[in-house]
């Protein structure tokens, strides 16, 4: 408020940063849109649904209400059970004390069988170095050429070396240190650091997991888990330090602290085809959709 006026220019921005929380939330949408439609436009239209609904054979109700009946119902009738088994001290490692209910911990479902037989098929595995592993993995693909040089578009011409300023980064353990851990006396921690800033960037990685994902789609033994047409996503949440720009921003499930969330779409043959880096509190599902 300015002398008991509001001031416009606060105003409109408040307005705004409303505006662009609710249009991610999906609360309004604006037509014509391919980002921001309305999410009725994400499903199936009404006369397409029905032909399908009738082809899926689920007996589900008609509408909601009749759903929801159903289930209120049922839901009563389940709640009156446990309440009555509780009182009788009839439910299985479930007890109430005090006015609290304690359900004791699931024990271990794994037969005991089962973990002679892991050590001897982990005994039979070879251990691999994991230097070892990404110069066959490198092999293998050729994804170590998709990592190009910025100015030039072309391939480093000592792998290994560039292999190694992977694995600093992988394994979050920075140039300088894998440079002390190497015995190469070519890879210093300046040739790293010329390699992370010339040749990894965000679209060789890209391009480089495509490589790694479409060599893995090939494998035989992928097939078993899926073909690679359908996939998963969910959100892994770091907290930030500092306040930052989003901390005013309330989320239901994360609270107020700041953080970033990588959203990761795996697919059916367990392959990280693609990850986001989002605020934690924009919704993850809605992103997903949009994507």
């Amino acid at each position: 408020m300015d002398d008991r006026k509001i001031n416009r220019p606060y105003y409109e921005l408040c307005v705004l940063d409303e505006l662009r929380l609710t249009l991610r939330a999906g609360d309004i949408w604006v037509d014509g849109s391919r980002k921001y439609r309305d999410l009725e436009e994400y499903l199936l239209p009404q006369d397409v649904w029905q032909d399908k609904l009738a082809e899926l054979s689920l007996g589900l109700p008609e509408t909601f209400d009749a759903y929801w009946q159903e289930r209120g119902a049922r839901l009563r009738e389940t709640l009156e059970d446990v309440s009555t088994g509780l009182s009788r001290k009839e439910l299985v490692d479930v007890s109430a004390t005090r006015g609290r209910i304690k359900v004791t911990p699931q024990k271990k479902l794994v037969p005991p069988q089962v973990e002679p037989l892991a050590r001897q098929l982990a005994a039979r595995i070879p251990r691999v170095k994991i230097t070892d592993l990404v110069q066959q993995v490198a092999a293998w693909t050729g994804c170590a050429d998709c990592f190009t040089d910025l100015r030039s578009g072309s391939t480093v011409q000592k792998r290994h070396h560039l292999l190694t300023a992977l694995l600093a980064e992988g394994l979050n353990l920075g140039m300088t240190k894998m440079a002390e851990a190497v015995t190469d006396p070519d890879i210093t921690a300046r040739r790293l650091m010329y390699l992370g800033d010339w040749y990894l960037r965000d679209e060789t990685y890209t391009a480089a997991l495509a490589e790694v994902v479409n060599f893995q789609n090939t494998q035989p033994l992928a097939a078993y888990w899926g073909d690679g047409t359908t996939s998963s996503s969910d959100g892994q949440r770091f907290p930030v330090g500092g306040h930052g720009r989003k901390f005013g921003h309330l989320n239901a499930k994360y609270g107020r602290e700041p953080g970033i969330l990588f959203y990761t779409h795996v697919s059916d043959q367990y392959a990280p085809f693609h990850t986001k880096a989002i605020t934690a509190n924009v919704r993850d599902a809605l992103l997903s959709s949009a994507d």
